[in-house]
């Protein structure tokens, strides 16, 4: 639970593997949703990975992913501390990369956003003939934000569906995740004030924005109340948002 918890990674996508049964019944009795691997002798773990579907797809991807999850583990030491936090931030020297939805990045970005569980505030859930859709109208927004800083290219960590009625000034948020790899970065507070800053210059006045809880993405509940949003309805585990452009808060994040 603690190694979940420090690199933000959900059990059903962590594998465990122990030659022990006793062990293994005792990792499934407190983490119910983990993958458990067991082998009789050494000279079975190969054979049985292989055998397993675990790591058949290992792409470039992936490989971000586990750099991603290696350096988070530095920043989880300084966290706590708030002088100490922003001066690792700022030595991250972190950039990010923002592309709009194509051909070459429509996998990756349906991909994310039906994989993401924690930060994905509506539960967002699609697919490439429903981007294509979606951005049929040339007023949406369709956006990838790739990271990098001075240790590593996180690749593609976020994604962004915006739809934009330009008669009414008005615009919402149909879809916004963030991987759980760069969490504590501020990554969430880039993201939404380069929406912000988009949306002024279509002369938008409103945007609009859903959040539906559960168990998992509770951490960001009060995301939208940090950057200015108003709860204009509440139903049961739904809170629906405004938020009047003019009264965005501006948060600190240490991206260029």
């Amino acid at each position: 639970k603690e190694i979940c918890k420090k690199t933000n990674l959900s059990p059903e996508n962590v594998l465990f593997i122990d030659d022990s049964k006793s062990e293994i019944f005792e990792v499934l009795e407190n983490v119910p949703k983990i993958n458990v691997l067991s082998f009789d002798s050494p000279l079975n773990i190969s054979q049985n990975i292989e055998r397993s579907n675990y790591f058949k797809k290992f792409s470039n991807e992936k490989i971000n992913r586990l750099k991603s999850i290696k350096s988070s583990e530095n920043l989880s030491l300084v966290k706590n501390n708030s002088s100490e936090y922003k001066k690792y931030l700022k030595n991250l020297k972190m950039k990010m990369q923002v592309t709009k939805v194509n051909q070459s990045n429509m996998s990756r970005f349906v991909e994310l956003i039906n994989k993401t569980n924690q930060f994905n505030l509506n539960l967002k859930r699609t697919s490439s003939f429903e981007v294509k859709k979606f951005l049929k109208n040339k007023n949406n927004i369709g956006l990838t934000f790739q990271l990098k800083d001075k240790f590593i290219d996180h690749g593609i960590i976020s994604n962004l569906m915006v739809s934009v009625d330009i008669k009414k000034k008005e615009a919402k948020i149909d879809a916004f995740v963030i991987s759980c790899r760069v969490f504590e970065r501020r990554v969430e507070y880039y993201i939404i004030d380069k929406l912000i800053n988009l949306l002024k210059k279509r002369k938008i006045k409103i945007l609009n924005s859903l959040y539906i809880k559960t168990d998992r993405n509770t951490q960001f509940q009060n995301y939208y109340k940090d950057v200015g949003f108003k709860i204009i309805k509440n139903l049961h585990n739904k809170k629906y948002f405004e938020l009047t452009l003019n009264n965005f808060k501006k948060n600190e994040f240490y991206i260029k």
